[in-house]
């Protein structure tokens, strides 16, 4: 028997010969997984009735199609904010109430300089927006720091806190990454503060032939308590913007 779980039509079957046409049937596991047939069945059904089939095969196909298509377009990027040399993307994930976002910037520095700011996890709080405590939770060699952030949220919410491993590697072609992975239980929880579980991300820093550097900070953290989702989204977009901007004017002033 098929599981409700196949994409399957129901027809009648009929014996009279002569006016009836053979149809097969494609049924398939996943509607997005079109054009790969996983079973083929052969039916006969009267001619006089090939058009009511047709026009629900089309219907059914249609709105198949449209769920697809509308899928894609939930897990694309979207350009939500360009200024100052700077572009902040957000997309929707599959089953989250908050969006994730990506903020691209060229910089005028070395990624190793860049880099040297990303790992101090104590001056966070003069480049990272909202960011009102930062401290190394433990460190583990010379390429893995575990760090606490708390970040401010305007009243009547609770200010956040996350804690996050940041795992460092460079490639061959130079480019520095920052593997973001969030780790909730390497640090006690503030009864006053609401701990952000659902974290993660990853700084890239690509050397140009130049010698600047191309600066892509993607992230996703669910805020979490009393804040509703639709608000988190709303404010979404200028903080990254800022942090990034806030980072460019770090490094001019210590470049």
């Amino acid at each position: 028997m098929l599981s409700a779980t196949w994409v399957t039509y129901y027809l009648e079957m009929y014996s009279t010969s002569g006016s009836e046409s053979r149809i097969n049937i494609f049924l398939n596991r996943s509607a997005t997984n079109i054009g790969r047939a996983c079973v083929v069945l052969t039916v006969m059904i009267p001619r006089k009735r090939l058009f009511l089939l047709f026009a629900l095969t089309f219907s059914m196909a249609s709105g198949i199609f449209q769920d697809v298509i509308a899928q894609k377009k939930k897990n694309e990027w979207k350009l939500a904010k360009e200024g100052g040399g700077i572009e902040v993307y957000t997309m929707s994930d599959d089953g989250a109430r908050v969006k994730r976002f990506r903020v691209v910037a060229q910089m005028n520095y070395e990624p190793a300089l860049i880099a040297g700011i990303l790992s101090d996890v104590e001056r966070y709080t003069k480049w990272q927006e909202d960011c009102t405590e930062a401290k190394v939770v433990k460190r583990d060699g010379a390429n893995i720091v575990v760090g606490r952030y708390v970040s401010s949220t305007p009243f009547p919410f609770s200010d956040r806190d996350v804690v996050i491993r940041s795992t460092q590697k460079t490639d061959p072609d130079g480019t520095i990454i920052f593997k973001l992975e969030s780790t909730p239980e390497l640090y006690p929880e503030n009864k006053k503060m609401v701990r952000i579980r659902d974290a993660g991300g990853h700084w890239l820093l690509t050397p140009r032939p130049d010698g600047f550097t191309d600066v892509e900070y993607e992230f996703f953290a669910d805020p979490g308590g009393n804040l509703p989702g639709w608000l988190v989204n709303a404010f979404i977009v200028q903080g990254p913007h800022k942090t990034m901007k806030n980072l460019r004017a770090l490094l001019a002033e210590e470049g």
